[in-house]
């Protein structure tokens, strides 16, 4: 605010929030929980987490609690934006929006999608694209400056790097789980064959299959290199 008061902070930070497992029963924000609590503690205002390329990234414990873990998050946000310098940016805001059709090439996806063990997604079918469902990534400029490209599903981290290099490491925030949790998003070139959950990776077993990430990213390119 022009008095200097915090409206609302956002973290971007490229976690797995799953530090209670599946043993816990309870709905629960697990880390985003803390860290959000935080950050409205110390700054004021709202705080909001996003996920960031997280598909591949797991919360390393170290001996923390997950409380612990949440606000320690919540330290180095706080510290960024105090030893940072602060950039003041216009005010505009761009949204760009590719919408395409996602293929669904996971055998184990289409069958719980048939039986209806898979309620969340809608999913369509024609005799020249098979199955699939209605998918799209976005792209919003603030101040023609810093850039947010959004993805449906759990993007794995060599798939966020190559998206934040198409618009600059420093000036590109890579935001997955928006308008969709599709599976995740696993790279091509770090994609493992075989039976699914047997002899195949976790995050291959519970994709929409390898050529979603090629898909995700031209795209999404398609929008960052728009003029």
């Amino acid at each position: 605010t022009p008095e200097g008061n915090t409206m609302a902070s956002v973290v971007v930070f490229a976690v797995h929030a799953t530090w209670q497992g599946s043993s816990n029963r309870l709905v629960s924000a697990d880390i985003p929980g803390p860290l959000v609590a935080a950050l409205e503690r110390g700054l004021g205002g709202l705080a909001m987490f996003l996920a960031g390329s997280e598909g591949d990234q797991t919360a390393q414990k170290r001996g923390l609690t997950m409380e612990q873990y949440g606000e320690a998050l919540a330290a180095a946000a706080r510290n960024a934006l105090e030893s940072g310098s602060v950039e003041i940016l216009p005010t505009s805001l761009e949204l760009r929006r590719n919408k395409f059709k996602l293929a669904v090439k996971n055998p184990l996806f289409i069958i719980g999608g048939m039986i209806g063990l898979m309620p969340e997604y809608k999913y369509y079918f024609s005799l020249c694209d098979g199955f699939y469902v209605k998918a799209e990534v976005n792209y919003i400029l603030l101040g023609n400056q810093i850039g947010i490209a959004t993805a449906p599903g759990e993007i794995c981290s060599h798939v966020g790097l190559e998206i934040k290099a198409m618009g600059g490491q420093d000036r590109t925030v890579v935001v997955g789980l928006t308008n969709g949790a599709y599976g995740y998003i696993v790279h091509e070139a770090d994609w493992r064959c075989g039976i699914p959950f047997i002899t195949m990776g976790y995050e291959e077993s519970a994709s929409m299959g390898r050529h979603t990430a090629p898909l995700i990213r031209e795209n999404l390119r398609a929008l960052i290199l728009a003029r």
